[in-house]
């Protein structure tokens, strides 16, 4: 029999060892699991062109486009020139290969003072998104927009719950 003050990671018993290498063989799949999952995603995503539309109020640049056939993002910076551009909104449109118009997004250019620099972030849910074209529109010509046009969160789908309520029904 062990002593109490014996260390349970040197244990001999068979049991203990078995729990151990479970234990390691769990964490080691769940990094190599993890980490192809995300190289996986970054694989799925392809460079869209885009076109943007220059003003003298405000410089756009685009650093990143890509997308998936469902969904992207768009990231780059804004650069406001000498005016102000609390009444001015950035308009994305998405486009397929047949310039269909998939959708359109907003940024409210409100917060951005004069000669100020900004980063942004447009993420969008729409298929099969080929080329996108940016505009700086005024506010009085998006009141017909839609609220959901200004998110710019991914929209949860039903199979996330799904999924959560399964593993904890067989994990709990």
């Amino acid at each position: 029999m062990s002593n109490y003050m014996d260390f349970w990671f040197i244990d001999n018993r068979k049991q203990v060892r078995n729990i151990i290498i479970y234990i390691l063989i769990f964490v080691f799949l769940f990094f190599f699991v993890d980490i192809f999952v995300f190289v996986y995603n970054k694989a799925l995503y392809k460079d869209i062109q885009g076109e943007t539309i220059v003003t003298d109020s405000v410089g756009v640049t685009v650093d990143e486009a890509q997308a998936t056939y469902v969904n992207g993002f768009v990231n780059g910076t804004i650069i406001s020139g000498d005016k102000d551009l609390k009444d001015k909104s950035l308009k994305f449109d998405f486009y397929t290969k047949n310039d269909t118009n998939m959708g359109t997004k907003y940024i409210r250019l409100e917060e951005i003072g004069e000669n100020e620099k900004k980063d942004y972030s447009v993420t969008f849910n729409f298929e099969n998104v080929d080329h996108y074209k940016v505009s700086v529109v005024d506010n009085e010509d998006i009141k017909d927009a839609k609220e959901e046009e200004f998110f710019m969160d991914i929209k949860p789908d039903g199979t996330t719950l799904i999924g959560t309520i399964i593993l904890l029904y067989f994990f709990l």
